[in-house]
């Protein structure tokens, strides 16, 4: 573990996109990403597949380690994705979702997302990530495509993260929240059956008033229907907004996040009844042992600068970084600053 971990950092920094220089129009086999690594320049082009058949856009990117100077090569993002359906035991029944991104055999970051979201709230981050890492998204009960239970409770929540890390035998993956999911996040490293090697917690809800949350939360459980998906895609808003997202961008996890209810409308894969599921116990934030990157929006309406300091302070190997142009929903508004960010925090640790 680098030594810089064994005191709080706390001084927030703005982190600017580095543009990408033109490179030639390579085509570049995904298996060439260990062979290249001495090589002063990056290279964009296209992945002539993978297993699934699919192709892929690449970045080859070669630079260093920051924790020995180690060059190291990537090819991201790698934008072939599998799902899964998985339950457990301690589950009670209730069947999980899961999208996974790259190879099985390399270390695993887990992506938990925010309340009335859904796996696929990644899918612009989670991509350029798993050229080096196993990422695995997932979707919490109420959630995606997950089930819909009758009853959602506390702790619920931490309940499935626990058990997707047991379904992928990786109790020590490395764990990325937003909001609500940085909450379960912080609990569960916190709470000493898993042991993650790191952890990413993005824009929390700190130093807000009780009312500012609550009337979000009353923004965000109000169930509409559609007569048409065009419609209900057409209607998608983030809440709070993420005002420097496409309208590209939008739609495309608008797409994702609609679905036919019993009487033929169209809503959002989303359960109300998740709000019932939203931590709220207290937590030891001295008890996380790994390291931590807080990563908060610079314009979030969510998450107060003072708030954010308050909570790296409280943990033992804490950062905090600050993103610019970013609301709330900082992996919707700015991804690829987002990605690169926990990438270079990731590769010191795994």
């Amino acid at each position: 573990m680098p030594a810089s971990f064994h005191r709080p950092l706390t001084a927030a920094r703005d982190v600017r996109a580095t543009p990408v220089p033109p490179g030639p129009p390579w085509t570049l086999p995904e298996v060439w990403a260990p062979i290249i690594s001495n090589f002063p320049t990056v290279a964009t082009g296209e992945t002539p597949g993978s297993s699934s058949g699919r192709r892929g856009k690449a970045v080859l990117e070669i630079g260093c380690r920051r924790s020995g100077g180690t060059p190291f090569a990537t090819v991201g993002p790698v934008t072939d994705s599998r799902s899964e359906r998985f339950t457990r035991p301690e589950l009670d029944g209730v069947h999980l979702h899961a999208t996974h991104w790259g190879s099985a055999g390399r270390s695993v970051v887990v992506l938990a997302h925010g309340g009335g979201a859904n796996a696929g709230w990644w899918g612009r981050l989670a991509p350029r990530l798993a050229d080096a890492f196993h990422v695995v998204a997932l979707d919490f009960r109420g959630h995606g495509e997950s089930d819909f239970p009758e009853r959602i409770d506390e702790g619920d929540f931490e309940r499935d993260l626990h058990a997707l890390l047991a379904h992928l035998a990786a109790p020590d993956a490395a764990l990325v929240g937003h909001s609500m999911g940085g909450e379960v996040v912080l609990r569960v490293a916190a709470g000493g059956r898993a042991h993650p090697r790191a952890v990413v917690l993005i824009d929390l809800a700190r130093g807000r008033s009780e009312e500012d949350r609550r009337v979000l939360r009353r923004a965000l459980v109000v169930r509409h229907a559609y007569r048409t998906r065009e419609e209900a895609v057409d209607r998608f808003r983030f809440v709070p907004q993420a005002v420097h997202a496409s309208d590209e961008l939008r739609r495309e996890i608008a797409g994702g996040s609609v679905h036919q209810e019993g009487d033929g409308r169209w809503g959002f894969k989303a359960d109300p009844a998740w709000v019932g599921a939203i931590p709220s116990g207290p937590v030891r934030e001295a008890d996380v042992g790994c390291p931590v990157l807080f990563v908060r929006g610079a314009e979030s309406g969510v998450c107060s600068e003072e708030g954010a300091r308050e909570l790296v302070a409280a943990l033992p190997h804490g950062r905090l970084l600050t993103i610019p142009r970013a609301g709330h929903h900082v992996h919707v508004d700015a991804p690829e600053v987002t990605a690169r960010e926990i990438r270079r925090f990731l590769h010191e640790l795994l």
